[in-house]
């Protein structure tokens, strides 16, 4: 999922600030920017140029529900609607999912109906960055697991996630704590992204693990 760093509180030490609800902010306006850039490009500079494949790369993971039960399921989709959609759907169909908008509320910021048409088609492919799966656990119904995980948080889709289930790691583990050896991942990964996003162009742009020495 988007990261909202370690900045402001809920997420942070500083006085000022607040991390649920500025990264949907910068989010929103980057992808106006963005948008806007590629507008100017390919009216101005395109036909000249003749450059294309434009697009815009995010970097989830593979979530695997916790739990063998609806509510875990469920927040494994709502992580994914949150890593992907996130900065995908507004790019793709010109506003954001409908989990966003069913969590956030009026929270998340708005297109106007001119800034649909321009932020919708501004992309010619996706990248995906790839290197890991993690275990979503659902926060709604299972908060005493997630009341000290800084993923309680509907900016973060009420879904905490964890490379460990009952102390047993997802898959073999490499060099950085974060990342663990699941093969699976990246071909569900894809083929989550073909079923959302069927008519856009996908490359797989950073892939990997990385071994202890």
């Amino acid at each position: 999922m988007v990261s909202t760093g370690s900045l402001f509180p809920p997420f942070g030490t500083y006085s000022a600030g607040n991390s649920d609800i500025e990264p949907l902010i910068v989010v929103h306006n980057m992808l106006l920017s963005h948008a806007k850039a590629v507008q100017l490009y390919r009216k101005q500079f395109m036909p000249e140029h003749g450059g294309r494949n434009i697009g815009v790369t995010v970097g989830p993971f593979d979530y695997e529900p916790d739990r063998d039960d609806e509510f875990s399921y469920q927040a494994a989709e709502r992580a994914y609607a949150f890593s992907f959609g996130w900065m995908l759907d507004p790019l793709a169909y010109g506003g954001y999912s409908c989990q966003m908008r069913e969590y956030l509320g009026t929270k998340l910021p708005k297109f106007s109906q001119k800034e649909m048409k321009l932020v919708k088609g501004s992309v010619d492919f996706f990248g995906i960055n790839h290197f890991s799966s993690v275990y979503a656990i659902d926060c709604l119904h299972y908060s005493t697991n997630c009341s000290s995980c800084r993923h309680h948080h509907a900016v973060l889709g009420m879904v905490c996630i964890s490379g460990y289930r009952d102390g047993v790691p997802i898959g073999g583990e490499t060099g950085n704590a974060q990342f663990f050896v699941v093969p699976y991942g990246i071909e569900k990964v894809i083929e989550y992204v073909q079923k959302r996003y069927r008519d856009i162009t996908i490359y797989v742009t950073e892939n990997g693990k990385q071994h202890n020495s």
